[in-house]
């Protein structure tokens, strides 16, 4: 159900910015399921195994084939997980249930524990086999495969392009010409370079969700956040009241009256370089807060950031010195120059709740 040609990427075609919103989505921090990394890494094992004699990735596939790596990277996880000495099935979504992960648990139940692989689990338990996978094809057509590429509210597609929206049938999708993804110019054959890079980034992302939904303590995020830090940290009143004070106690990006509750922003991410200097660190209201997360802020706000550490750095040099923080301007403006000036023309930079603008090159970055 796939079409193998090979594939010429055009000389235009930019890995770098192919990279950046590949990233973006697999960073994105407001899923509610591990659904989109889980159509990630079928779609490197599709482009893998549906790759022509040549080993050019496929240029188009079909949304049973997709739901078939799907379905293979659930069974196994469906298995129970002993958590001290209790075994418990594992949600994989913040829902209190789903009919798809349900119908998978189910099948993976049904198969004799001496059942080593999902081929096995499908193979003897064919009818209820197929209709798991009607469901998981379903499901990631209506979902998953319609929204993967939306960054920020926006549809910034740069994957692939389908004809149908979250009202598709099955029907539709085995109908001749129905349920096919046409991978843009280049795309599927970047995702098989970059596979061996961003597989284990989506396995870890996809266990730490897994851990918050089940509230299951990771000693290796520990052992991480002890190794190389981690930007949950809590700030010092002083220094949290200290910068509230400084930027007029408004919320650096809309300018709005901060409350009582109120957040610090790395404005260089965390994510892109693990900065806690008083420079990179703005008070924003919470909306703006949850709503960044850890993308990079537009032109507009970088430049009004950087001219207020010149403006304002005795200070922030201040404010340092009496919450005990870290205070480094030089330092902090060299990573935002040097993150911008490295960025790919097109990559999505957050200006506002719900809202991105793309990056337009190198000669708009910050001085």
């Amino acid at each position: 159900m796939s079409s193998t040609h090979p594939q010429d990427p055009s000389d235009d075609f930019d890995i770098g910015l192919f990279g950046e919103r590949l990233l973006r989505i697999i960073d994105e921090g407001r899923r509610v399921a591990t659904y989109k990394l889980a159509l990630l890494l079928a779609l490197l094992d599709a482009c893998a195994t549906e790759s022509d004699p040549s080993g050019a990735a496929p240029q188009t596939l079909h949304t049973r084939v997709i739901a078939s790596h799907v379905l293979r990277l659930y069974l196994p996880q469906s298995k129970d997980f002993v958590i001290r000495d209790h075994a418990v099935t594992l949600r994989q979504i913040a829902a209190p249930r789903s009919r798809m992960l349900t119908m998978i648990t189910e099948l993976r139940r049904a198969a004799d524990r001496s059942e080593p692989s999902s081929t096995d689990v499908r193979s003897n338990h064919s009818d209820t086999s197929e209709q798991t996978l009607d469901e998981v094809e379903r499901t990631f057509a209506r979902y998953p495969i319609r929204l993967l590429q939306v960054i920020n509210g926006q549809h910034l597609p740069f994957l692939y392009d389908i004809d149908w929206d979250e009202r598709v049938s099955l029907r539709s999708l085995h109908s001749a010409g129905g349920g096919q993804i046409r991978f843009h110019t280049g795309a599927s054959d970047a995702l098989l370079r970059l596979a061996p890079l961003v597989r284990p980034l989506i396995e870890t992302h996809w266990t730490r969700m897994v851990a918050a939904i089940n509230r299951i303590d990771l000693e290796e995020e520990r052992l991480r956040a002890h190794l190389f830090g981690t930007s949950r940290r809590s700030f010092p009143p002083t220094l949290r009241r200290d910068l509230a004070t400084l930027h007029g106690g408004r919320c650096f990006y809309c300018d709005r009256r901060l409350g009582s509750r109120f957040d610090l922003d790395h404005i260089i991410p965390w994510s892109r370089y693990p900065n806690d200097a008083v420079e990179n660190l703005v008070p924003t209201d919470p909306q703006c807060n949850n709503d960044k997360r850890d993308m990079l802020p537009t032109i507009f706000h970088v430049s009004r950031w950087a001219k207020q550490i010149e403006a304002n750095g005795p200070g922030l040099e201040e404010i340092a010195q009496k919450s005990g923080w870290l205070a480094d301007r030089a330092h902090t403006l060299a990573i935002a120059r040097s993150t911008y000036h490295h960025l790919a023309a097109g990559t999505p930079l957050w200006l506002a709740p719900g809202r991105v603008e793309l990056f337009e090159g190198d000669e708009s970055a910050p001085a």
